[in-house]
């Protein structure tokens, strides 16, 4: 016997219908999270054949992983056209007369202006103007030297931190003398860190983290929170970051020559205060401090003076940093400066 449909059954079915479907709803964002709320982000890529990776902690909604992705590998990119494109901002100074003012952006004239500093900092043991030394050594550049100790004078006179005048609104280089060059092939990964920690800073997060090869970069603008613990590259060590904090980690090498002709040095590492390659070979110096460029230029300071003055200077300026001193062909030695055994004795407090 067929029975009609009830009207107010089948409101009532319709409507618990309704409510169930909006449990659901609730319970699957309460699962896998509200979409506007901020979560961790991960963007990974390689460089110039150098594996880099960053962390967006706190990263909002509005964000999306590809943009990111797409931006971060951009700017990679074009901060290294900047130190290596015949076109780069470095290669048309190096090439300038020392009559002519050389157009560069604004960011890559802020790094020379720290470079400088960092040059008057540790008494030139840091200089960026060092290309002709590199040069007359054979550790730069394709052609045989020709030495004598007459050119190695005249080397010298073309580097010092002086040599290179910033104009006042940031935009252009004049070199005082032809011959003047700059090198920074060793700060290109800190340089390129320093570009994304920049750009990350316009996004709408707090905590990020940046890895380009041996260079870490941490930014926590957090007010408040516990302290947790990074791994710093090459050292293999666990760093303490607090809230409001900003570290970079960044190390210098000296490996020996391979001498692969007669004329290279036994050390790749020029004191610029000497002209002279430096006599400690097969060494390491990891610095923490607050930016990845300060850090990568401290190391090289560090290098040059070697580990017993490097280590003394490194304490009576309370710098982090971590020496590898080889003894012998098979056996090194490890010297920490006293600001980095605090952070080591400060960090066995921080859960991993």
């Amino acid at each position: 016997m067929h029975v009609p449909w009830s009207r107010g059954k089948g409101r009532d079915a319709v409507t618990r219908i309704l409510l169930l479907s909006i449990l659901l709803l609730l319970a699957a964002c309460d699962m896998f999270g509200s979409s506007d709320q901020p979560g961790p982000m991960t963007v990974t890529g390689s460089i110039d054949e150098i594996d880099w990776s960053m962390t967006v902690v706190d990263a909002p909604a509005s964000l999306s992983q590809q943009e990111l992705q797409e931006e971060i590998a951009a700017r990679l990119q074009a901060a290294g056209a900047q130190f290596g494109d015949v076109d780069g901002a470095l290669q048309q100074f190096n090439d300038a007369d020392a009559s002519d003012w050389v157009s560069v952006p604004s960011a890559f004239a802020g790094l020379v202006t720290r470079l400088q500093e960092l040059g008057r900092e540790t008494h030139g043991a840091y200089d960026l103007t060092r290309l002709p030394l590199l040069v007359y050594w054979g550790v730069a550049g394709d052609a045989q030297p020709a030495r004598s100790p007459g050119r190695l004078y005249r080397e010298r006179e073309r580097v010092g931190v002086g040599m290179v005048e910033v104009r006042d609104d940031g935009a252009a280089l004049l070199k005082r003398s032809n011959g003047v060059g700059l090198y920074l092939a060793d700060l290109l990964a800190a340089y390129r860190v320093q570009q994304i920690d920049a750009h990350l800073a316009t996004v709408d997060a707090s905590v990020w983290r940046i890895r380009l090869g041996d260079t870490l970069q941490v930014h926590d603008g957090r007010e408040d929170g516990d302290a947790y613990a990074v791994t710093v590259p090459f050292a293999q060590t666990e760093l303490r970051v607090m809230p409001g904090e900003r570290l970079a980690a960044a190390s210098a090498f000296a490996p020996a020559a391979a001498r692969a002709a007669q004329y290279q040095p036994l050390s790749t590492i020029i004191d610029p205060r000497t002209g002279q390659p430096v006599p400690h070979a097969g060494q390491a110096v990891t610095v923490i401090a607050d930016s990845a460029v300060r850090a990568r230029g401290l190391a090289q300071a560090l290098l040059v003076m070697g580990p017993s003055a490097g280590l003394a200077y490194a304490d009576a300026h309370d710098i982090v940093a971590r020496f590898v001193v080889r003894e012998t062909n098979t056996t090194v030695r490890i010297v920490r400066s006293a600001a980095y055994r605090a952070t080591q004795e400060a960090d066995d407090s921080v859960n991993d």
